[in-house]
This record gives C-alpha cells, structure tokens and sequence, in this order.
C-alpha cells in the first residue's frame, strides 16, 4: 500500500471515528431529556384525574428501566385505568424480557384472548397489542406498544430485530415501553377496550413530547 493510498485510509478511519463520538455524545445528551420531560405527562386530562403509584423495589431492579412512570387514572365513577411508562435509554436484554406478554402470565394470569388494535389518533393510526386476562375472580384488558420518539411499533419479534439492527448500525437504541390496564367492569371486554382506547387518544401527543426524538 503506498503513502497516499495509507493517507486515505487514515483520514477515512478518522472521519467514521468522529462521525461515531459525536453520535454517541448526541444520543445521550438526547435521552437524558426524558427524565425532566415526563412533567408534560398531565395529572389531569379531561376528567380523569391521576395519582402517582409505586412499586416494590424487587420490579424496578427487574425491569431496570431508566426512568419509570406509574400512575392510576379515575374518572369521578368507579372506572380506573393505570398507565405505565419504562424508558430505556439504551437496548438492554430486561426491555424485551418484561413485557406484559411475558410478564402476566408468569404471574399467574391466564391469557384469554390476544390480538393488534387500530386506534386513531388525529390524523395518525397505531397498531397495540391487546391482552385480555383472567387471574381467579379479576379479568383485566391490557393494551401496550413499544414507542421512540413518535414511532410505534406493536410487535414484539419486529421490536427485537429493530433494536438489533440499529445497534449494529450505531443508531440509538433508545425505546419506551407503554402499558395501559384496566379491570374488565360488569363482565364487558369490549366497554373496557372503548375506555382504554379514548384515553390513550387523549394521553399520546403528550407521551410524544415526553420521549426525546
């Protein structure tokens, strides 16, 4: 290799070097804004009315998510949703390990009925994965997506070769996991699922400004 043909190269190795520090640095200057930006997620949205939830210290050191957000939704009656949000600020094995599609029925839940919704949001329409569960006398409607910024993607086999592949491209890997639950009332599914979709209609465009883009 002569000298001009070994100047290339190098002057190459440094432009991708350079390329990937400043991504690198651009990528967690970005993610750290979620942690500040979840005071745009409402306590109040229309009339439901929320409060802060917690959980026992053993979930957080399984999901081990870089932020998370717990609240119950009321709506004046007797109707609650909880509302769910683990941001992970970069892939890591726990992301795709917790999801509800993992995690009910290794509590116990019997998976009853399991599917995709359409909901419209706006001009925009996103697909969720929808869960109806059973435990004992408790039947609950689960509905969840996976989110970056404002993308969403539902499936959970796509959502691993996703984060596979930007790794592998050096893109950030940065994703949101979003669950939206509610008890299954007076033995109607489908008035739960009418319920569930008309507040997540409500609360997406905030959870979009919440998520670094």
């Amino acid at each position: 290799m002569n000298r001009v043909q070994k100047s290339y190269w190098v002057a190459l190795a440094i432009v991708a070097l350079t390329g990937f520090y400043t991504n690198y640095l651009t990528y967690f200057a970005e993610s750290s804004k979620v942690v500040s930006s979840f005071g745009n997620l409402p306590e109040r949205l229309g009339d439901w009315e929320g409060i802060e939830l917690e959980f026992d210290d053993y979930v957080y050191a399984a999901v081990r998510a870089d932020t998370t957000f717990f609240r119950r939704y009321t709506n004046g009656g007797d109707e609650s949703i909880y509302f769910y949000l683990g941001y992970y600020s970069q892939q890591s094995g726990s992301f795709l390990e917790h999801t509800p599609g993992t995690c009910y029925p290794a509590l116990g839940w019997t998976v009853l009925e399991k599917g995709r919704e359409p909901i419209n949001i706006s001009e925009k329409k996103i697909k969720v994965d929808k869960l109806l569960l059973r435990k004992g006398d408790q039947t609950r409607l689960v509905l969840y997506w996976f989110q970056s910024g404002d993308k969403v993607t539902s499936d959970e086999l796509r959502q691993r070769i996703k984060l596979i592949m930007k790794r592998i491209l050096g893109k950030r890997s940065d994703r949101a996991l979003i669950r939206i639950s509610a008890p299954v009332m007076g033995g109607n599914p489908q008035a739960t699922l009418k319920l569930e979709k008309e507040f997540i209609q409500q609360i997406f465009p905030y959870i979009c400004e919440s998520l670094p883009h």
